[in-house]
């Protein structure tokens, strides 16, 4: 995703040229949430007004590091994440947004979990770029599940809703 369109309708700004490369899209299609790298500020852009949204920015508070994908839940209105420290980093939105990371036994650090997306049993979906898939009950939080798909130095997710 590169801020492209959206720069000069927005009350805040999107930064121009830049790779907002950590981000998902609420199931009504009514809100977009990006940033880079997952790291702060957290853009909050309203699509209702297409052909002129409106984006807030806002800082995030708490935990930080590196989250290169986020993954919206419907079911509390959260964004997920995998932290190249090995952790799941969940962003609690409201009047503020905060960032609180939980350790999750058997994910590893040191590489982008560069798809994210919740899936239809509500579990976190990490898709790190070496190829390993892990789903993650977000309760635990643990790891239900890991597979190995193709790698990439790059990847995006995105859950289809029907």
């Amino acid at each position: 995703m590169v801020g492209t369109g959206l720069e000069a309708a927005t009350s805040n700004p999107l930064p121009t040229g830049t790779r907002f490369d950590a981000g998902d899209i609420s199931p009504d299609g009514a809100t977009l949430y990006v940033n880079i790298a997952g790291n702060s500020p957290l853009y909050i852009v309203d699509l209702t007004g297409w052909p002129t949204p409106t984006a807030t920015n806002k800082t995030i508070s708490g935990a930080a590091g590196n989250v290169h994908d986020w993954a919206y839940n419907p079911a509390d209105g959260k964004l997920y994440g995998g932290d190249t420290g090995g952790q799941m980093a969940v962003l609690t939105i409201g009047s503020t947004v905060t960032r609180t990371d939980f350790n999750v036994s058997g994910l590893p650090s040191g590489t982008s979990y560069g798809g994210a997306w919740i899936n239809s049993a509500g579990h976190l979906v990490l898709h790190r770029n070496d190829g390993k898939v892990y789903e993650i009950d977000i309760s635990g939080p643990t790891i239900l599940s890991t597979t190995t798909e193709r790698s990439s130095t790059r990847n995006e997710a995105a859950v289809c809703v029907q």
